[in-house]
């Protein structure tokens, strides 16, 4: 069709899904700025942590961004994401 954009869903980083639009949701404060499921599962964050990441008390980054900025110095608290099923 002219004039129509096809929105293209966004897809969580986390799972490689769609994220839909009932779902809740976090964005990556790194350089990425992903998207993922607000789930322990697509993040591994307990959900005390979800909720202070969704109330903006903090940052939050995903794992290869956390990654990557690892060796500098960060006054801001920040969470991160990392596996619980790594050995």
């Amino acid at each position: 069709m002219i004039g129509k954009k096809k929105h293209k869903t966004p897809i969580c980083k986390g799972c490689n899904r769609p994220l839909g639009k009932i779902r809740s949701k976090i964005q990556c404060s790194g350089d990425c700025k992903g998207w993922f499921h607000a789930t322990d599962h697509c993040t591994s964050l307990t959900n005390e942590e979800l909720t202070e990441v969704k109330n903006n008390k903090v940052l939050w980054y995903c794992e290869t961004c956390n990654d990557s900025e690892s060796d500098e110095e960060s006054e801001v608290e920040r969470l991160s994401f990392s596996n619980k099923n790594s050995p």
